[in-house]
């Protein structure tokens, strides 16, 4: 009987130490994403506020898909949103829209 209580009670102590971790690891996960958000969010305020028109054909698609983006973007960052160096996208066009500035 001390035997089965010694396991039921290191079985206990491993979970509750895993539990724990877990959490520290989840906590840990949200502060980074936390920090990395408000660094990026600094490093965008120097680019000024733009709008895009992206029209994308993809292969497999039979028509062409319009979208649209708003924010502190430049044409790479805007290649790179919607992954236009995929090999899926048979061409794309981008265009900005005037009057883009708040």
């Amino acid at each position: 009987m001390l035997l089965l209580d010694i396991i039921l009670y290191s079985i206990a102590f491993v979970w509750f130490v895993l539990l724990i971790a877990g959490f520290i690891a989840a906590v840990d996960a949200v502060i980074f994403d936390c920090k990395e958000y408000m660094n990026n969010r600094r490093k965008n305020k120097s680019k000024p506020y733009r709008e895009w028109e992206v029209i994308i054909k993809k292969v497999f698609c039979e028509l062409p898909i319009y979208n649209e983006l708003h924010g502190p973007y430049d044409l790479d960052d805007v290649k790179e949103h919607f992954g236009l160096k995929e090999p899926d996208v048979e061409w794309y066009t981008i265009n900005e829209k005037k009057g883009g500035n708040q």
